[in-house]
């Protein structure tokens, strides 16, 4: 049996679906133009109640209107609870006669996914201007939010970036200038912003800023260009750059990014390596003792030039040789229990053992040798010999 409060709230619902349909439904245009609005439409009452919506809403979030309408707005499944708050604090203030702008709310799809609306609201009055329901209209604001969040995202690797991330026009003028910037050059943003790039270029380049940005005039990208900066000490340093062209919303170049790595450290590094192999190269070439490299199958990799005098051989017939060819064979077995503890990452000192030359002629070798590793992976020996022959027959 029905009581009388559920008489009178279904009275003034079925009163409020009559206003709606008097007021924003009299006619079938009215009800096309509501149902295909390209914005998402709710009608709820006074009291917070879904009443209505159009199809636009149900398509966005996935819903029935059977699994909404005559819900309460704090009860309604596509609203997470943070939006239900907003929505509730924003109803109250707006019953109580106050001008709430538009807002933006998360909401949910059926399947979970999140989506996110702008909210603009106005209330629908009768004859004797009291308020009988409440019109909101949600623009699907998802894209832009994402968009939003992937600036946000991109604007905080720039700021944290170790790398100096610059902005320029075509003209070559700085248009922006990261932390990492800061460090690497030795200026700050607003001593650089405005002015031209070429304020760091030593006096020997003045034409790469020119030539670079033709090519980004052009929709090339320029990948890890290594070349020398001024800082703001008078530094020079070594830069890797890398630059791109900025393009505006109809595909138009109109400046470029450029990310800048300071690689002075590593030229330093290069630098040194290079004097060290050039110092390795001259002592390999002339030293009197035999050196010799060979690969995990006793493959000749490289000998020095004393090895070839002393073993009768010429370059081009190493290319062949394996270690057993110039090994007496009384010895072979010894010499490959050796290779196979070099393989392992032991160092072998003190070896002792007899080479034989292109003639057959027997040298006594004395020696160390130790294995090459790459990345942990095995690809070579070191062997460095001095002949005892003359000592042995002493």
């Amino acid at each position: 049996m029905r009581t009388m409060g559920e008489d009178e709230s279904e009275r003034l619902r079925s009163a409020e679906f009559d206003f709606i349909d008097r007021t924003l439904m009299g006619d079938d245009r009215s009800r096309t133009l509501f149902d295909w609005s390209p914005e998402a439409i709710v009608i709820v009452n006074r009291q917070g109640i879904f009443l209505d919506a159009n199809k636009k809403l149900y398509e966005w979030l996935g819903y029935k209107p059977a699994e909404v309408i005559g819900k309460h707005i704090l009860e309604l499944p596509f609203l997470p609870d943070k939006t239900k708050e907003i929505i509730k604090e924003n109803f109250v203030q707006r019953m109580q006669g106050k001008d709430i702008s538009a807002y933006e709310a998360a909401f949910l799809h059926k399947d979970g996914t999140e989506k996110w609306g702008e909210i603009h609201g106005a209330f629908l009055r009768d004859n004797t201007n009291n308020i009988t329901v409440d019109l909101i209209m949600v623009s699907d604001i998802t894209e832009r939010k994402c968009a939003d969040e992937s600036l946000r995202r991109l604007a905080a690797i720039v700021e944290s970036s170790d790398d100096g991330i610059i902005g320029k026009t075509l003209d070559g003028i700085i248009t922006s200038w990261n932390p990492g910037a800061e460090k690497i050059y030795g200026y700050f943003a607003e001593e650089v912003i405005g002015r031209p790039i070429s304020l760091l270029l030593p006096l020997e380049y003045p034409d790469e800023i020119t030539k670079l940005l033709e090519r980004i005039k052009h929709g090339e990208h320029v990948h890890h260009f290594e070349t020398m900066r001024m800082r703001k000490d008078g530094k020079r340093i070594y830069v890797s750059l890398s630059v791109s062209p900025i393009k505006d919303g109809t595909n138009n170049i109109v400046g470029a990014s450029t990310i800048a790595r300071d690689i002075t450290e590593k030229k330093k590094m290069e630098g040194q390596l290079k004097e060290n192999e050039e110092k390795f190269r001259l002592l390999f070439e002339n030293t009197y003792d035999l050196i010799q490299s060979v690969d995990e199958q006793g493959k000749f990799i490289d000998v020095n030039p004393r090895w070839l005098e002393t073993l009768e051989y010429s370059r081009d017939e190493v290319k062949k040789l394996r270690l057993t060819d110039i090994v007496r064979k009384d010895q072979i077995s010894h010499c490959q229990e050796i290779l196979k503890m070099i393989f392992q990452g032991k160092h072998s000192k003190n070896i002792e053992t007899v080479f034989l030359s292109k003639t057959g002629k027997e040298i006594v070798v004395e020696g160390n040798a130790h294995g090459l590793f790459l990345d942990g992976k095995f690809i070579g020996t070191v062997g460095i010999f001095q002949e005892i022959s003359g000592a042995k027959k002493n």
